[in-house]
């Protein structure tokens, strides 16, 4: 869609940006020693597109549609996390201190970390393993909703505001939207990717 609709702005133009591969330490640490990174893929915009243009992607599906595909997302996902990640930090009424936002916002910077550690996939092989990442991500956040709406009842135990206040409510509405985006966009890659392989994977 182009940025507003249900799939969040989700984008299939390719880049060229490419990440290096960082050691395994806490998303904290990544700020401090690779300047700032999250922060700096927080403040990149997304890239919308529509719905139709994915829809031309997939059809007659080869290796090359894949890869590309594969690699606009090694880009983009990661900035969709980001974005993501700022703004459970900052929530209001302390919303983003709930335990249960807390594990979600962890989710996402955990999500962050295993796509800027990845290469950006050249070739066959390594878009395959990239999109297995993705399929693992995606089970990742398979709860997100079950823990946001937990946190949201924490919230209203504490302080008494809970989803129908206007400013968790626009919130929420973002954050599914985007999410439902995220979720789209590995789908779909999946989707070409195992199709080809004539393998069957959960959407």
């Amino acid at each position: 869609c182009s940025g507003c609709g249900s799939c969040g702005g989700v984008g299939m133009a390719a880049t060229t940006m490419a990440s290096s591969r960082l050691a395994r330490v806490p998303v904290y640490m990544l700020r401090k020693s690779n300047g700032k990174l999250l922060d700096d893929y927080a403040s990149r915009p997304q890239t919308p597109t529509t719905l139709r243009q994915m829809y031309e992607l997939g059809m007659r599906t080869n290796y090359e549609k894949i890869l590309l595909g594969a690699q606009f997302l090694h880009a983009e996902l990661p900035i969709r996390l980001a974005h993501r990640v700022k703004e459970l930090e900052n929530l209001p009424y302390d919303l983003n201190n709930m335990p249960s936002v807390v594990k979600v916002r962890q989710l996402y910077e955990n999500s962050f970390q295993d796509l800027v550690e990845r290469k950006r996939p050249e070739d066959e092989e390594e878009e395959e393993l990239f999109t297995d990442l993705l399929v693992r991500i995606r089970s990742r956040h398979d709860d997100v909703h079950k823990l946001m709406a937990k946190g949201v009842m924490e919230l209203k135990s504490e302080s008494g505001r809970g989803a129908n206040d206007l400013k968790i409510h626009d919130f929420l509405d973002r954050f599914y939207r985007s999410r439902i985006g995220i979720r789209t966009l590995i789908s779909h890659q999946a989707d070409m990717r195992y199709s080809r392989k004539g393998m069957v994977h959960e959407p």
